[in-house]
């Protein structure tokens, strides 16, 4: 619904009034504020969103091969007692030779072949505002010398700062990742590591947590504390910060006349068992097709397989055990401004400044194409099964069970269907394009929720958008 990325040069103007008809808890519907980069809140009633964006790819040149580009977006919000005025980015870059220096706030290059339709990536996806951060990457991917272009890769290399309204405030985010792409006959195959880790900051009890440079690159290595540092126990003996990983593959197969088909797979890490494949099936499964010559009936159709269940649960120990997206030191978790960074079927309660459901098995459709050469639209179809946190599901024992600390014997569980939440979320969202006036873009979106989970929601948002309006 609301302006994403763009290519090339463009600005844009985007104003959007948003009302929802609600039932039960009246907050606005999954789809309406998730993967929306923070720009709606969970808010009850109504919303009215402004904004208005200017971006340009080469502002200017320094040297023939150097060039500066700069963004920036800000939105105005009121909604409800949540109202917000603040830049969505504000970024600067210099590129070189296929390689970008960007430093601001800005979106996260995604590694999801078809992130439009996606839950969202296990790791960054578009859900929360973007962070404060310097960056190093490559822009796409690049041909590895002497291959002739069979054999590219793609690198990023950032270091930001998260809000200061948290447990541990202006905690240190640490990220990057590594992919490299085989170009053979009809397949490009991708496969890649991707590492993030929270760290830094100052705690309300503890102080200034360790962040000195030898404490930097114990994160950036993935190494434990240093046991004289003022580091828990628990850092000390595993890894210092709270880290938050995968192993990403992904393949494009082409078909011919613009037809692919897109396969990919991010196996979900959070500590060494992971490491070993203990939780294999954990994490973010995506296959889809999609036509790139647009204006078909179905530009492309997108069905994902989420599950967090295991989180590297011994057999006779409880799931869950992970405990995905929050953590004992860095406990607002893995979220920035009330929102997940990761994927938003993982629950963020901002009441309580925790993840509140981080067991999820969830089957997800969407599909998007033209019903006419002005009208588009997207539909998404979502239903997820809720177990809440490992917590929920002791009657007497802990969820932490390790080599050290074995399973009690008199641990007692609740029966897993005894805590099961089934939710369901739609959205139907159109746009048309004004035949006299192609700049303009009138948009509708209907969003529904039905379920123990979320409670029945139903809302729908009205707008208008006007891009390259100097022209």
């Amino acid at each position: 619904m609301f302006a994403q990325n763009q290519p090339a040069y463009y600005d844009r103007i985007e104003t959007n009034f948003y009302s929802t008809f609600y039932q039960a808890n009246g907050m606005h519907p999954f789809w309406h504020t998730s993967n929306q980069f923070g720009i709606l809140t969970k808010a009850k009633s109504s919303s009215w969103v402004n904004g208005f964006s200017v971006h340009s790819k080469e502002l200017f040149r320094i040297t023939p091969g150097i060039s500066f580009s700069a963004g920036v977006h800000g939105v105005g919000r009121i909604s409800n007692g949540a109202n917000s005025l603040h830049f969505q980015e504000f970024y600067g870059a210099f590129n070189y030779a296929g390689f970008r220096l960007s430093g601001g706030r800005f979106h996260h290059p995604t590694e999801i072949l078809e992130p439009s339709l996606s839950t969202g990536s296990m790791m960054i996806s578009n859900n929360a505002v973007p962070v404060n951060r310097f960056m190093l990457s490559t822009n796409g991917y690049l041909d590895i010398p002497f291959t002739n272009g069979i054999f590219q890769f793609h690198a990023t290399y950032s270091d930001g700062v998260l809000e200061e309204n948290r447990h541990v405030s202006h905690a240190r985010l640490h990220h990057k990742s590594l992919h490299l792409k085989t170009n053979v006959l009809m397949f490009e195959i991708m496969t890649g590591f991707i590492h993030n880790v929270q760290w830094g900051g100052t705690d309300p009890e503890r102080g200034r947590l360790p962040m000195g440079f030898s404490d930097y690159i114990r994160i950036v290595t993935g190494q434990r504390a240093d046991e004289n540092s003022g580091a828990t126990e628990f850092e000390v003996n595993n890894r210092l910060g709270n880290t938050i990983a995968s192993y990403d593959g992904s393949m494009i197969v082409h078909l011919g006349n613009g037809n692919q088909i897109l396969a990919y797979r991010q196996i979900y890490l959070e500590d060494t068992h992971s490491l070993a494949l203990r939780s294999y099936m954990d994490g973010l499964f995506g296959l889809g097709f999609r036509n790139i010559n647009t204006g078909n009936i179905i530009d492309a159709i997108l069905v994902e397989h989420v599950n967090t269940i295991r989180q590297d649960s011994f057999s006779d120990a409880p799931k869950g055990r992970g405990n995905y997206y929050n953590h004992y030191v860095y406990q607002t978790g893995w979220s920035h401004f009330g929102s997940a960074i990761g994927n938003p079927l993982l629950t963020f309660d901002p009441s309580i400044g925790r993840f509140s459901n981080n067991m999820v098995l969830a089957w997800h459709t969407a599909f998007r194409g033209y019903l006419h050469e002005r009208v588009s639209y997207t539909v998404k179809a979502t239903y997820s099964r809720n177990y809440g946190v490992c917590r929920d599901q002791i009657i007497f024992g802990s969820c932490i069970i390790t080599d050290q600390f074995p399973p009690d014997d008199n641990l007692s569980l609740l029966p897993r269907n005894e805590l099961r939440k089934d939710q369901y979320s739609f959205l139907v969202e159109g746009t048309y394009m004004h035949p006299t006036l192609p700049n303009y873009r009138f948009n509708v979106s209907l969003g529904y929720d039905n379920g123990a989970l979320l409670g029945n929601r139903l809302g729908i948002m009205i707008g208008m958008s006007v891009s390259d309006f100097h022209r």
